[in-house]
């Protein structure tokens, strides 16, 4: 009797919990309707275990796309600072053992990231061709604290573009990149920190690569995009299945995009493979700790859980790619604010 007593005594507290649950689980779903927006989101989240549900994360490495996605990546560059090369070397290290506590599921785990230790970091963002000498990054990658600051206060001086960093397989990266393959800049041509642009002459032609399209129609809600960049400082990635979200301005848009911290001034591409935009700021990414795993691992929200990525519009510098002197060129500087270089 003594067993069957603290059996039946077990069952019934597991169903009354349950049935509490259960109950309020209801309860805050019908509160829902009657509720605050932020107020729900604030109950909602004290209550749910994880608040920002993965969707499935769409990055692919180089190896694994056709051939019009790598035709995309080949006009993508990494901007880093000058003391990551060794010669024609990458200083990297495993992405695991720069963010310690990282979960072993965790996407790229043991793939190199761009890493200085007396640099902290030494990627910036990405950047991309869009004339044969001439890149385009966001605006504020060039006006980050480690390049303003940088030690021979030049800023153009501390950088490097380099192209072909990227996995050639599952697990082997190129990090020794040819000298060809690694440029400097030469000088600004126009930039705009209201829109957050920057297009800067490189030192020489870049050989063997074609420099982007720029889309000339009409931005569309629900037009399929994609981006290409180097996040957290990895080897190139390249990640589809996202789209242009219904508010957007004649400046900005935004999107459903994977990206992360070093994506700012990748290319977003569209089905046509058409540059619509540089990637200026994302509200996702990075590796917040996971409270059920104990281990740090990609934050990527669900619909609605946290805001889309912004990303500039081709347009408001598409003036400038014929010159910084061109009277369109000139009007769009003064129009957007244009940095102080």
């Amino acid at each position: 009797m003594k067993t069957f007593r603290t059996t039946t005594l077990s069952v019934l507290v597991v169903w009354i919990v349950s049935l509490v649950a259960l109950a309020s689980f209801f309860w805050l779903e019908a509160s829902a309707a009657y509720l605050p927006n932020s107020l729900w989101k604030a109950i909602l989240g004290s209550v749910v275990v994880s608040q920002y549900v993965t969707n499935g994360d769409d990055r692919k490495d180089y190896y694994e796309v056709d051939d019009e996605l790598k035709a995309d990546a080949n006009k993508v560059a990494i901007l880093v600072m000058e003391a990551v090369i060794d010669k024609e070397e990458l200083k990297t290290r495993k992405l695991s053992k720069v963010q310690g506590k990282l979960c072993p599921d965790e996407p790229f785990h043991d793939q190199p990231i761009i890493y200085h230790k007396n640099k902290d970091k030494g990627w910036i963002c990405s950047s991309f061709l869009v004339a044969p000498d001439v890149i385009a990054t966001a605006g504020h990658c060039i006006d980050m604290p480690e390049v303003k600051d940088s030690a021979d206060k030049k800023r153009l001086k501390s950088l490097r573009f380099v192209f072909g960093y990227r996995m050639q397989s599952a697990d082997s990266a190129v990090i020794d990149v040819e000298k060809s393959q690694i440029y400097k800049g030469k000088r600004f041509i126009g930039s705009s920190e209201k829109a957050d642009w920057a297009l800067i002459q490189l030192d020489r032609p870049v050989a063997n690569r074609e420099p982007v399209v720029i889309a000339l129609e009409p931005l569309a809600s629900g037009q399929a995009i994609h981006v290409v960049g180097h996040p957290y400082g990895l080897p190139l990635k390249i990640a589809a299945n996202a789209t242009v979200q219904p508010d957007f301005t004649d400046t900005y848009f935004k999107a459903n995009l994977d990206v992360f911290d070093g994506n700012s001034g990748s290319p977003v591409f569209n089905a046509s493979h058409q540059v619509v935009g540089i990637l200026k700021r994302s509200f996702a990414g990075n590796f917040p700790l996971d409270p059920v795993k104990k281990c740090q691992s990609s934050k990527i929200c669900s619909s609605g859980a946290c805001a889309d990525s912004q990303v500039t519009r081709t347009a408001v510098f598409a003036n400038c790619l014929a010159g910084f002197d061109s009277p369109g060129c000139q009007k769009d500087l003064k129009d957007q604010k244009g940095f102080d270089w």
